[in-house]
């Protein structure tokens, strides 16, 4: 991304580590939950 706008880059900076940062929240709780449901690979 060569934005040369430093708000817009940024912005887009801090949606990918809030976005990395609900996945792994995710990842997470769905590791350390019961299994309820037969998860293949």
């Amino acid at each position: 991304m060569t934005a040369s706008v430093p708000g817009l880059e940024a912005a887009a900076t801090a949606t990918n580590s809030a976005w990395s940062a609900r996945v792994a929240s995710f990842a997470a709780s769905r590791s350390t939950a019961p299994s309820t449901r037969s998860v293949s690979g």
